[in-house]
């Protein structure tokens, strides 16, 4: 299944029309129809207010849809990432969850490389991102 498929299913499932979710979310009826014809790629942050609205997670969204596989092979995920678990200040906060979608992320076609990179790319999703608080 195709991410606009997908979009476009979980919209009529939850009974919205283009302009309605266009008032929750925010977000243009011409972007919403661009993402359900893959004329377009969401951003982390338009996944995060979508699948926020649809009361799913960006992984349940994703899942199923070409190009989003969620890896939940711990083997595969980085030991610079694992190591979040382990910090001191934010580690209690680090769903599995977390680590499976913060291993999708590349930037300039590379993944961070340190503990640091990834807590830096962590905490500034939290900020940027609506959350359940």
């Amino acid at each position: 299944m195709k991410l606009g498929e997908r979009l476009k299913s979980l919209r009529k499932l939850a009974g919205f029309t283009l302009a309605q979710l266009k008032e929750v979310t925010g977000l243009s009826v011409s972007y919403l129809s661009d993402l359900e014809r893959g004329r377009t790629n969401p951003s982390v942050k338009t996944l995060n207010i979508l699948a926020h609205i649809y009361k799913i997670s960006v992984s349940t969204l994703t899942e199923g849809v070409e190009g989003y596989g969620v890896n939940n092979d711990e083997e595969l995920i980085p030991e610079s990432l694992l190591a979040l678990k382990n910090d001191p200040d934010i580690g209690k906060y680090i769903t599995d969850e977390d680590l499976f979608s913060l291993n999708r992320i590349s930037l300039r076609g590379k993944q961070p490389q340190t503990a640091l990179e990834w807590k830096e790319i962590y905490l500034y999703l939290k900020r940027m991102l609506p959350g359940d608080e």
